[in-house]
């Protein structure tokens, strides 16, 4: 045992339980619901050494919220996938809606593949990002098709362009999806952590996910199908790390916090409560109505169509007067969203093609017009 490992075992003093020596002591209390929720092909004991291997290789999953790292690992046995770092990962997040380190269960491509194999419908599943300077052909029309060479130096090297999912039934008709890399970074925006988690560290594994998960809501999995439901159930898992999923807690969620909480104690009312609702939030239009958005993402999306449109047709003065209008949401979005206001209108810059040029709305919430001109503007 290493150096880290015994303290983090032994604790700072070596006389009190140190953070993994507690982890240890809740997984033996949490041991009969995971086994529960396991398949019966996953022993108990791997499935358990698999979470401990995870948690060491990730010091924050320590610091993270107990009963959300636990709720993480059930829904992982739920799924019947190994927090591997290949069928799936556990992965933290700061909610600054509750002030704490959140974990987050989160299944890989490995994973959903793994489970196309059972399913009724699917034979098989492929995601690929495609690299700039590769051959790659959308055909449309009566006999669609996508040609796609890959050019092994490009991997890592170039910049991404685009990404695509191919699904074969097994009656061997092919369903696909493609999108381009803005699409991709569209969605990445409304995540809980753009730049960081997930995101940052598995960029191109995440977009694989998000062309799946769109090819998904495509595809004849048939709920009345156990295996298809549980194939439905893991795609789905990928909503879990986007604002719009913060006020979707679904019942079966807040009783499994419930069970957590009285398996390894605390208040289980607090584990179970609701999250605050995400107020809706207003854009202001130049013709002075107001669109009412009901969550952050929504704000966010709307908020972005409108003013690349302004930019797009060089409508500089509306621009500025849009910034001036739609302060307030700005700092409202800030408030209830995982981002700092500067953050927010840093998103926005880069969004738009900005770069760092264009400087803080000043107190009235004025953007200067000379900001908008030059070469940093998209």
């Amino acid at each position: 045992m290493n150096a880290l490992t015994d303290k983090a075992e032994a604790g700072h003093t070596g006389t009190t339980p140190g953070p993994l020596a507690a982890v240890r002591a809740e997984m033996q209390r949490m041991a009969p619901e995971i086994a529960r929720a396991l398949p019966p092909h996953i022993p108990p004991e791997r499935f358990q050494r698999v979470v401990l291997t995870a948690i060491q290789a990730n010091p924050d999953l320590l610091e993270a919220d107990r009963r959300s790292l636990w709720s993480a690992c059930v829904k992982a046995a739920q799924d019947g996938l190994l927090p591997d770092g290949r069928e799936g990962a556990l992965i933290t997040f700061y909610d600054r809606r509750r002030g704490r380190l959140i974990a987050q269960w989160m299944p890989m491509v490995a994973g959903i593949l793994k489970k196309v194999r059972n399913s009724g419908e699917l034979a098989s599943i492929t995601a690929n990002v495609v690299y700039e300077g590769e051959h790659f052909r959308v055909v449309l029309g009566d006999e669609e098709r996508i040609e796609h060479e890959r050019d092994l130096g490009a991997v890592g090297r170039r910049d991404p362009i685009a990404v695509y999912a191919i699904a074969t039934l097994r009656n061997g008709e092919r369903v696909r999806e493609v999108m381009t890399w803005q699409q991709v970074e569209e969605v990445r925006a409304i995540s809980r952590a753009p730049e960081n988690g997930p995101w940052g560290t598995w960029t191109e594994e995440m977009a694989r996910k998000t062309v799946i998960r769109r090819l998904a809501k495509r595809l004849p999995m048939s709920s009345d199908r156990e295996q298809d439901a549980e194939l439905r159930r893991v795609i789905e898992r990928i909503d879990e790390q986007y604002e719009f999923a913060r006020d979707r807690r679904r019942p079966e969620e807040a009783e499994l916090e419930r069970r957590v909480a009285d398996r390894i104690g605390g208040d289980a009312e607090d584990a179970a409560a609701q999250l605050e609702p995400a107020p809706a939030i207003a854009y202001v239009a130049a013709n002075g109505r107001v669109h009412v958005s009901p969550d952050v993402a929504s704000w966010r999306a709307d908020w972005l169509k409108r003013v690349k449109t302004l930019v797009l047709a060089d409508r500089q003065a509306e621009l500025q007067e849009a910034w001036a209008r739609n302060s307030d949401a700005i700092a409202a979005v800030a408030r209830v969203a995982p981002l700092t206001a500067d953050e927010v209108v840093q998103a926005i810059r880069d969004a738009l093609g900005f770069g760092a040029e264009l400087p803080e709305p000043d107190e009235a919430g004025a953007v200067p017009a000379e900001a908008l001109d030059g070469p940093g503007r998209g």
